[in-house]
């Protein structure tokens, strides 16, 4: 089983508009460090778009707009 976790728009730290899909990374989530480290996969979907923020078995980056 694979610890993941899906994030979106109301779990980014800021509310920034102007904020692209590829600017998107763990240091602009709201979570602590420590607990993201518990997750093996985390994958942002929310308007502007999906992308793996973190992976442990693919590559990280855009996968969908």
């Amino acid at each position: 089983m694979i610890q993941t976790l899906f994030v979106d728009d109301n779990d980014l730290e800021c509310k920034c508009d102007n904020l692209k899909l590829e600017d998107i990374n763990l240091g602009k989530l709201g979570f602590v460090n420590a607990d993201l480290e518990k997750f093996e996969l985390i994958v942002y979907k929310g308007k502007r778009g999906t992308k793996i923020i973190k992976s442990k078995y693919t590559q990280t980056g855009i996968i969908g707009n």
